[in-house]
C-alpha cells in the first residue's frame, strides 16, 4: 500500500508532513483529509489562524514530491460533516472503516481520560506508611 503525505498549505507557506499515512488508495487519502479538516480547522482557529485559507496537499507514492491532490479547507469547512459520496466501492469502503475508526477513537481517548484522572487522584493522596521490616 502506498504511503502518501498530508502537507498544510497556509497563508506563512507550506507546513511539511514528513511521516505520512500508509493507506489503500488515493479515495482513502482524500477521505482521511476530509475526515481531518473540521478536527484541525478548530485547533487552527484556537491559534488565531484562518482555515479556511488552509489547504491539504496530498503528494504520494511513486514520487514523494509530486502533487496527487489538494483538497481546500473551505471545500470541507462550509460543509461540515460526512464527505460526499465516494465515487468507488474502495472509497465506501474506507469511509466506513474510517467512521468506524473515528468511533473506536473516541472510546479510547475516552477511557484514557478516566485511566489518568485515577491515576492523577491516587498521585494526589498522601503516601502511607510502611511497617517496620525486621
Amino acid at each position: 500500500m502506498p504511503l502518501y503525505h498530508f502537507h498544510l498549505r497556509t497563508p506563512d507557506g507550506l507546513e511539511r508532513d514528513e511521516t505520512g499515512l500508509v493507506l489503500r488508495d488515493l479515495d482513502a487519502a482524500y477521505l482521511e483529509a476530509c475526515a481531518t479538516i473540521p478536527g484541525l480547522s478548530v485547533d487552527l482557529l484556537r491559534e488565531g489562524r484562518d482555515p479556511m485559507a488552509c489547504t491539504f496537499v496530498i503528494t504520494g507514492a511513486p514520487d514523494p514530491d509530486r502533487i496527487l491532490l489538494e483538497v481546500p479547507f473551505d471545500e470541507r469547512v462550509r460543509h461540515i460533516g460526512r464527505p460526499t459520496t465516494p465515487a468507488s466501492p474502495a472509497a465506501a469502503t474506507a469511509l466506513t472503516r474510517a467512521q468506524r475508526l473515528i468511533v473506536e477513537l473516541r472510546a479510547e481517548h475516552a477511557a484514557l481520560g478516566r485511566n489518568l484522572r485515577d491515576l492523577q487522584a491516587l498521585l494526589a493522596k498522601p503516601p502511607t506508611a510502611s511497617p517496620p521490616t525486621g
